[in-house]
């Protein structure tokens, strides 16, 4: 129970809000996390709540806290943020909000500080006796206020932008309607009514901005960014898609007519009914277990599990059941970890990225996933042309020809090339060496067997060179894991390691002062750990301890 409750401001900013409880109450911001919404909020302060699911249920008996919707709607700024992202970024980014789940990625929107309206501080401290952050003003392209038209300012007081144009005005307050009104389906339903606006007008993405030009909307540079962005989705940024809107949707009523077409929710599925649905999040009652969570619809249609039955389940059984539920049978993993897949039809292993995988729905990159047209697509804008050379059993091979030289190399023994992007092919008659056969051949016999020792003592060697810049490490203690060579090479300092410092330490063996011999079974941090002694008993401590020798045997 929070002793202190503070009137919420309309718009106001959920975690900067929940700062000033702290201060209410007169604690510091990580204690009072700590105590009211549990220890994983003290990490940092973001644009965006952690384990809000959680915490609204906890308090929910509390007028002054919000609900999961309204929390959601009104104090993040999460469905503006959406309509940059893919549909699967977007359900990575609510499951971290929501649950902060062990799937997803740990990432999320991190602000060194947050922008405020110098009036609007002043009409604030009238009316709230403090400052508030509000959510308009933390849009990622918005540089100035939409309702007093002066410049924001960061925390340190400096100005984001020295001079206010009617353009950035008018993103301001655009934005503020998109906050107030979403649209329903996101970013795909936006383009499709982009492309209805041209068929009708008989125009194309050039002439539009070229009319937004003439009518002082934008610049010549701001007009070559937006026609790029529009053109490709890849390099689509929120700020410049809300800066063509701004043209594009300039009456309110146009704004609600298209946010007024429904979206599309996941119905109940064989485990889950949908209880309500706000834009593109519902309310879903696990049949088994009853009990009620909120999910993206990304989410739903991938596959995810109940999130409270999944609380039985390993993370790796999680994986597996996804996997082989969801993917057809079509896939399979080739390590107990579930760090790689294996496409059956044609044999090749991948990385299992998860994220990649459980939100975007992805696919094979060394079969026929991708149809020859959208291959030229993805090579077309880096001078090659994509050419079929499919033959009998040896399933898809690509060729690239390269339009300055003439050069074909073989683009699916590459696999970084795809998994790294477009920017990482290196044609060898144009750019040298490149990553022909010779220069691989000669980097795979410099870096195998090479031997480093990680930061915990434990000592790792090359095991398998993939071709790039990555590495197959394996460690004394038996766990393997893909790096980069640069990070094989600084591997002595372990925080930055690109690895877990809990899989290290676990195997780890020392002897005690008394001359007990243990072995670590479980770290969970270095202040909570637990080893097991040769007699099979086990006895807590913390790393220092291990280090010193000092754990005693009960």
């Amino acid at each position: 129970m929070i002793p202190i409750g503070l009137k919420m401001a309309d718009d106001e900013l959920m975690t900067t809000w929940l700062q000033s409880m702290a201060e209410a109450n007169g604690m510091e911001q990580k204690e009072f996390f700590r105590s009211y919404l549990g220890a994983h909020a003290a990490r940092s302060f973001s644009l965006y709540p952690k384990r809000l699911e959680q915490n609204c249920q906890r308090h929910a008996d509390m007028a002054f806290f919000p609900d999961v919707f309204t929390a959601l709607e009104k104090h993040t700024d999460l469905f503006v943020a959406a309509l940059g992202l893919s549909r699967g970024m977007a359900a990575h980014l609510v499951e971290v909000m929501l649950r902060d789940a062990s799937l997803t990625l740990k990432s999320g929107r991190i602000t060194d500080g947050f922008r405020y309206c110098p009036e609007c501080i002043a009409e604030d401290q009238k009316a709230y006796g403090r400052k508030v952050v509000h959510v308009p003003h933390q849009i990622a392209g918005v540089k100035c206020c939409w309702k007093h038209g002066c410049s924001l300012e960061n925390k340190d007081g400096r100005k984001i932008i020295d001079t206010v144009t009617g353009i950035e005005q008018r993103i301001a307050a655009y934005a503020r309607e998109l906050y107030l009104v979403p649209p329903a389906d996101g970013m795909d339903q936006i383009r499709t009514a982009m492309q209805v606006y041209l068929l009708e007008h008989k125009m194309d993405i050039r002439d539009l901005a070229g009319a937004a030009v003439a009518d002082g909307y934008l610049d010549d540079t701001d007009k070559k960014t937006v026609v790029e962005a529009y053109q490709n989705p890849k390099r689509r940024q929120l700020k410049q898609v809300v800066r063509l809107l701004a043209y594009l949707y300039p009456d309110e009523r146009k704004l609600r007519r298209l946010a007024g077409i429904p979206a599309h929710y996941p119905e109940n599925t064989e485990e889950w009914e949908l209880a309500d649905a706000r834009h593109c999040i519902g309310r879903y009652r696990c049949k088994r277990c009853g009990r009620e969570f909120y999910r993206h619809e990304r989410a739903v249609e991938a596959g995810m599990v109940c999130p409270h039955c999944q609380n039985g389940l390993t993370r790796e059984e999680q994986l597996q059941r996804l996997l082989s539920r969801y993917r057809d049978g079509q896939y399979e993993f080739t390590d107990e970890s579930c760090k790689r897949l294996r496409h059956k039809s044609c044999g090749n292993e991948m990385p299992a990225r998860h994220m990649f995988w459980l939100y975007e729905g992805g696919s094979c990159w060394y079969c026929g996933a991708r149809s020859i047209e959208e291959w030229q697509d993805v090579f077309s804008d880096s001078g090659f042309t994509v050419e079929d050379v499919s033959s009998g059993s040896n399933g898809r091979r690509l060729m690239l020809s390269c339009r300055k030289c003439g050069k074909r190399f073989d683009i699916m023994s590459h696999s970084n090339y795809m998994r790294r992007g477009v920017k990482t092919v290196v044609c060898p008659g144009c750019e040298g060496p490149g990553q022909n056969a010779a220069y691989l051949k000669k980097m795979r016999m410099e870096r195998l067997g090479q031997r480093q020792v990680a930061g915990t003592g434990i000592g790792a060697v090359v095991a398998a060179y993939d071709g790039w810049n990555r590495v197959l490490v394996r460690f004394d203690n038996g766990l393997e894991r893909w790096m980069n060579w640069d990070v094989f090479l600084n591997i002595g300092r372990c925080h930055k390691g690109g690895y877990s410092m809990k899989e290290l330490h676990i195997g780890e063996e020392g002897i005690m002062k008394d001359g007990g011999h243990c072995v670590i079974i479980r770290y969970q941090n270095r202040d909570d750990l637990l080893v097991q002694f040769d007699d099979g008993v086990q006895a807590a401590g913390n790393y220092k301890k291990f280090q010193w020798g000092t754990i005693v045997h009960p």
